[in-house]
């Protein structure tokens, strides 16, 4: 039995003017061997195709244009796409619904910055107060916090694009100083049991916060909001439609992403 796929193409030989031909209808078989281009060959005689009333051929049935012949028949079909899936984000009403419902969280802080600057979520957890400039209101991207082999670690940010400076809106500086001072009184009362790490998003003994922890308290928020089920991802795409919505120039919102093709950002 043949190990490779066979793929038989019925070639209707009606365009030929030798009449002998035109009962002789041939296949052509497309094989794949061993990885390598296919190979074409002629072989074969055909089964009689469909008739009409009248007895002639019926036209179309079978029909191969002659200028495939001898071609990679795979070059010419285009593979079906697959679909895309639904960008889930909040609305600029859901989003405003959502940040009111986190008010006065431990995290309010973080979400703000998910929603307002669409930060990655290793990003966000490696952010450090050497990288917030609240005078100068600009946050720097410069390392990320993710699992690897099973434990937490820094390390780079996703692409050179990933490496950027985010200026930040009012209300995110504002959310920040707020959470500074929360957090400088969780460090006084752990005392030696702290962990200082520098970083601004922490567990309450200052380690670095687990993401799987995060998504957990994302979830119970969505569901004190009232907000369906959605991705913490999802939030950068939150972030990108809302800045879009309000006439943001699409290059400026790649470049607040860290998008590495502006694709991408128009595609959220």
């Amino acid at each position: 039995m043949e190990s490779a796929p066979l793929v038989l193409l019925h070639l209707l030989a009606a365009d030929l003017t030798d009449e002998a031909l035109l009962d002789e209808r041939r296949a052509i078989r497309v094989q794949q061997v061993d990885g390598h281009p296919l190979v074409w060959s002629r072989e074969t005689t055909l089964p009689a195709l469909p008739v009409s009333g009248t007895g002639r051929p019926l036209r179309g049935v079978g029909r191969c244009p002659r200028a495939y012949s001898g071609r990679n028949v795979a070059t010419l079909v285009e593979p079906p796409r697959a679909p895309r899936a639904e960008v889930a984000h909040m609305t600029p009403t859901q989003a405003r619904t959502f940040l009111d419902a986190v008010h006065g969280d431990r995290l309010e802080a973080l979400y703000t910055v998910a929603v307002a600057l669409g930060l990655r979520q290793g990003e966000i957890l490696g952010l450090r107060w050497t990288d917030v400039d609240l005078d100068a209101s600009t946050i720097t991207v410069s390392q990320a916090l993710q699992r690897v082999s099973g434990q937490l670690a820094f390390v780079e940010p996703k692409s050179r694009r990933s490496r950027r400076t985010i200026p930040m809106p009012p209300t995110v500086a504002r959310s920040l100083r707020a959470h500074r001072r929360l957090q400088l009184e969780e460090r006084l009362t752990g005392g030696p049991e702290w962990n200082e790490h520098d970083l601004v998003f922490m567990s309450t003994s200052g380690t670095p916060l687990d993401g799987r922890n995060l998504t957990r308290r994302f979830q119970a928020a969505l569901r004190r909001a009232g907000l369906p089920r959605m991705r913490f991802h999802d939030m950068r795409h939150t972030c990108a439609s809302l800045l879009l919505a309000q006439g943001v120039q699409p290059r400026v919102v790649m470049e607040t992403l860290g998008h590495s093709q502006i694709g991408l950002t128009l595609d959220t």
